[in-house]
């Protein structure tokens, strides 16, 4: 879907094929902007002397130059041509945020969900308004704060007010000073956060064409088969980042937010509002008070409040209403009556208005107003008794025969009725201001209607109340068959389930699952609203339906926790879904049903029961009909063949899977197996193709806009990077995926990234840098349950200690691992060992370490594990030349150029140190390329060691500046673990003091707390 919008505000949406609506709109304008799926252009019609309607150039600011396309007549800017020009003109943007063009018209893709435009529009006006200046001067001054509550029970003006005051400061003199405005109206459906947030990001783009991009990228359609977690505070946190940088002044309208009850609706409403930058005020317009701690609020000046008692009509008010709508001089005895009984209510005056007609007088009047008296008098029974029992005899029966309908239109009312009147009948209910409303305000005749809300509820009451059963039912059947007929399932299954007729919403239910319109969608929350309310008797009948409420009981909830109900509910109706598919003889959907389990225990962890089920899931599964859940099954085995170090079975199986997620369009898919795959090709020593893989993940998510695949593909570059000692190029990388897992708050992607920036900083002689930061990242590791990242951040510690010479502190890191490391995945455990044969190299225990890295190098040749072979095998050289085996060592050394020079292997001989380097030079290759390839290596050892001359030295001569005598005292009693007043108790110092001589150390010692500062003061000796 395409919303059209003029003047920053949604004015229409278009889906492909209506040529007509589109051709039109192109002919009324000379310029827009495009968003599309894949990239962002601005569009100019140039007249030319011949050309009657012109042609259109597309064009695109890429920092100070403007790359320009030819895009043709009007009549070929289809859909399909503007998104391949966007495609084509954004390949050449490199940045993160791209440069929108303001423009008076764009055209943006919505594409995680279609949106209905009218819930982003603002509501209609009253034809005729009381000006109440002293409520909009209210509402002005509440702009200071960050949040307006407006919360008042229904019928008191809320919405009428808010819009009476958009359109009358937009249309004074001093437009200008007014900001830009989004509206959002909300309905019992936006109960599912991620339905909730998309309607709210994409009511912001009316404040800035295109903002909010970035964030909704974060949330794939499909991501639940790309073995990520997901997070909706991520995407939350990229959109206020995008505010912050991007809105200078805004206010966003939630309108009926009292439809709003998911507990999770209200903790990430409130997240946003604590972190909402200056630029942004929310207003909310509410009939019961959200559950924000609005006391605080309050407290800090960041809330204004307008409730029922500001409201309320005066009696001057009241007077001016009857003049205006009906031209009547009320006296002021009726005032006092209208004061006292309907307690100044919006609402109750526009009813009393709309009964009183022209015949007014006292009895009437009198009799009316009584109606509203009595405390215990509901609305219900206010709308049937003194509103539709009012209308004519036909009117009350369509009413009552039409009000299950979320929305009508003449030929659907017809059909259900049988009648043929019905386009009439809607348009002069809604003349007639009789709760009817168009949905569509941009339409030049209104041909979607529905009825207010309150006014449904109670025509609904009333029907179940006076027509009988069948006939209600049979109402519902004919009115579910149009919907059917007209492609819109979900209003069909809805209209069904307010008959009873279980067993008639199930059958279209499974028919809306056979389009796999959920899969491709990831919607399952009306799903799940539906499945809840089927008896349990008919989903043990329809296995599909309970396989569907299971999926949708895991891919609702924005966590992976599940509450253990909900878990004992989850297997209860797989078992129930199994068992019947069992006895049916259904292989594929039993192989479904097993993928399902395969993606349960992949999110658990449990890789090797996720292949167990995965294997027996592709025994049963049909692929052409099932691409997307092989596919997700292959992925899980490559993915356990990698963590079993078979490489060879890995990388197959990876690019069996790649293929089919390119082959059924699922872009989200194919770049989480690309990642896996260069991870897989990177241990097999193929470092270019790794490369490639990488570079394709980052093409394909920079063309989405998807930052988060953004980040870990820069990830994966910049190890690359880093091992052809593109030093500069790998930072650069590491810096977007910092600033990337930054903006989602995605804390795993930073401490990757930073673990990385740490290598980076010992390259570069930055070692109490590096070190600082091992020690700050496992500090905040501690927060997090991420064994394998935090092994990784305890390993690369171990050989920079290792590199420093602390062999105490490798000792205890070898002593730490335990039992925990032969659970580690057989890589990991193999990477442990090369490391454990270093130590006892630097050592001089030569001979065990030869016997240890050659036992190591014959594993690695078998399991094809190329990366680490070469290590072991530099590692073995240098063994060799400590045991006065030189030529041995030399042979080792030129097999081992000749295997990396292929790859462009830098870092693998650099990071050994100057050891290495001495027995490099010694070294005359027979071949020309090997020589080259040598000196290519000694040249770039040379470099790096005139460039750390001063900061690569030994441990023990690191130049930090000389701590006094009383700071070495009170740095070893911080390493010991003694608090600031205990460090001034055995010292006999005030706390003061000890405070100032802490900082000092800091201060030296580079580093900013205590964790860190007892680190680098073992390494550099000082304890």
């Amino acid at each position: 879907m395409y919303i059209l919008y003029e003047q920053g505000n949604a004015a229409a949406s278009l889906q492909q094929g209506e040529d007509e609506r589109w051709s039109a709109w192109l002919g009324a304008h000379t310029s827009f902007s495009f968003q599309g799926k894949c990239g962002h252009i601005n569009l100019q019609k140039e007249r030319r002397a011949r050309g009657q309607d012109g042609y259109w150039y597309a064009f695109r600011r890429i920092g100070k130059r403007v790359v320009k396309k030819y895009a043709g007549r009007a009549a070929e800017l289809s859909f399909a041509h503007l998104e391949s020009l966007a495609q084509l003109l954004d390949a050449s943007a490199s940045k993160l945020s791209p440069v929108f063009a303001p423009a008076a018209a764009s055209l943006s893709f919505q594409h995680q969900m279609p949106l209905l435009a009218s819930k982003l529009q603002l509501p209609r006006q009253p034809s005729s308004l009381i000006e109440r200046w002293h409520l909009l001067a209210r509402l002005d001054a509440a702009r200071k704060g960050k949040l307006t509550l407006l919360s008042a029970p229904a019928g008191f003006g809320k919405t009428t007010l808010v819009r009476q005051w958009i359109s009358e400061r937009k249309g004074s003199e001093n437009t200008s000073s007014f900001p830009l405005y989004a509206w959002l109206n909300l309905d019992p459906d936006d109960n599912d956060p991620l339905r909730f947030w998309h309607y709210l990001i994409a009511a912001c783009q009316n404040l800035y064409a295109g903002l909010g991009q970035s964030a909704l990228a974060s949330y794939d359609q499909e991501q639940y088969l790309s073995f990520r977690s997901f997070s909706l505070e991520a995407i939350i946190t990229a959109f206020l980042n995008e505010l912050t940088v991007t809105l200078t002044d805004g206010i966003l309208v939630l309108d009926d937010y009292h439809v709003i009850s998911s507990p999770q609706i209200h903790k990430t409403l409130l997240f946003f509002l604590d972190h909402l930058p200056a630029s942004l005020h929310i207003l909310i317009i509410t009939r019961i008070d959200p559950p924000f701690p609005l006391t605080r609020l309050r407290a800090h000046h960041e809330l204004y409040e307008l409730r029922a008692s500001d409201l309320r009509f005066s009696a001057e008010e009241t007077s001016t209403f009857f003049q205006q709508t009906m031209s009547l001089a009320l006296s002021s005895e009726m005032i006092t009556q209208c004061e006292a009984l309907l307690e100044g209510w919006a609402t109750g005056l526009h009813l009393l208005s709309l009964l009183l007609q022209e015949q007014l007088n006292q009895q009437t009047f009198k009799r009316i107003l009584e109606s509203f008296a009595a405390s215990n008098q509901t609305l219900i029974d206010y709308f049937v008794g003194e509103v539709l029992s009012t209308q004519p005899q036909a009117i009350q029966d369509f009413l009552l025969q039409t009000s299950m309908l979320s929305r009508l239109c003449g030929s659907l009312c017809n059909t259900i009725l049988g009648c043929e009147d019905s386009e009439r009948v809607l348009a002069e209910l809604a003349h007639a201001n009789l709760f009817m409303q168009p949905l569509y305000e941009s339409e030049p005749v209104a041909k979607w209607y529905r009825y207010h809300p309150l006014f449904a509820e109670a025509m609904q009451y009333e029907a179940r109340r006076r027509l009988d059963e069948g006939m209600m039912n049979a109402l519902c059947s004919r009115a579910s068959q149009w919907f059917e007929q007209h492609g819109m399932f979900i209003e069909a299954i809805d209209v069904v389930g307010k008959s009873g007729n279980f067993v008639h919403q199930a059958e279209l239910i499974e028919k809306l699952i056979d389009t796999r319109h959920y899969l491709e969608n990831n919607e399952f929350h009306t799903l799940r609203r539906w499945l809840e309310r089927m008896p349990e008797a008919l989903l043990r009948q329809r296995p599909r339906l309970a396989f569907s409420y299971a999926l949708a009981l895991v891919f609702t909830p924005l966590s992976d926790y599940l509450l253990p109900q909900e878990l004992q509910h989850l297997h209860s109706l797989l078992l129930l879904a199994e068992e019947r598919f069992r006895q049916q003889g259904d292989l594929p959907k039993l192989g479904e049903i097993f993928a399902f389990r395969a993606l349960l225990a992949h999110k658990r962890g449990a890789l090797r029961e996720a292949g167990t089920w995965a294997r027996q899931a592709l025994a049963w599964l049909e692929p052409r009909q099932e691409a997307l859940w092989q596919a997700a099954c292959l992925a899980i085995l490559g993915e356990e063949a990698h963590h079993a170090s078979k490489l060879t079975i890995a990388r197959k199986t990876l690019q069996e899977a790649q293929a089919i997620g390119q082959n059924s369009g699922n872009r989200s898919f194919t770049r989480t197996v690309s990642a896996l795959l260069g991870e897989v090709c990177f241990e097999q020593g193929a470092l270019r193709l790794a490369a490639e893989y990488y570079r394709q993940m980052l093409r394909g998510a920079r063309e989405q806009r998807d930052i988060n695949d953004i980040g870990h593909a820069q990830i994966g570059m910049a190890w690359l990077l880093y091992e052809w000692n593109e030093l500069a190029e790998a930072e650069l990388a590491v810096r977007e995926a910092v600033d990337i897992g930054k903006l989602l708050a995605h804390e795993e992607l930073q401490i990757q990234a930073e673990l990385l920036q740490a290598r980076l900083e010992s390259a570069c002689g930055h070692i109490a840098s590096a070190g600082q930061r091992y020690a700050s990242l496992l500090v905040r590791l501690q927060q997090h349950d991420l064994p394998l990242l935090t092994h990784d951040v305890l390993f690369w510690q171990a050989r920079w200690q290792l590199m420093l010479g602390d062999f105490s502190a490798v000792h205890r890191w070898l002593n730490n691992r335990g039992q925990h490391s032969r659970e580690l995945p057989q890589r990991y455990q193999a990477r442990e060992e090369i490391l454990i044969a270093r130590l006892l190299l630097m050592e001089k225990n030569i001979e065990e370490s030869i016997e240890m890295l050659q036992r190591q190098l014959q594993t690695a040749h078998a399991m094809e594990h190329i990366h680490s072979a070469l290590e072991i095998q530099v590692l073995l050289a240098q063994a060799y030349a400590e045991h006065k085996q030189r030529p041995k060592a030399s042979e080792l050394l030129r097999t081992t150029l000749i295997q990396a020079q292929a790859e462009g292997y830098m870092r693998l001989f650099l990071d050994e140190g100057e050891a290495l380097t001495s027995l490099l030079q010694t070294l005359t290759p027979r071949e020309p390329q090997p020589r080259a390839y040598l000196r290519n290596i000694l040249h770039a050892a040379n470099a790096e060691r005139r460039e750390q001359h001063l900061t690569a030295s030994p441990a023990s001569s690191i130049l930090i500046p000389p701590l006094s005598s009383q700071e070495h005292k009170v740095l070893r009693l911080l390493a010991a673990g003694s608090s600031n007043p205990e460090i001034a108790q055995t010292l006999v110092v005030s706390v003061t003091t000890v405070r100032s001589q802490v900082q000092s150390i800091y201060r030296k010692l580079g580093v900013n707390n205590r964790v860190a500062a007892s680190e680098i003061a073992r390494h550099l000796q000082l304890l």
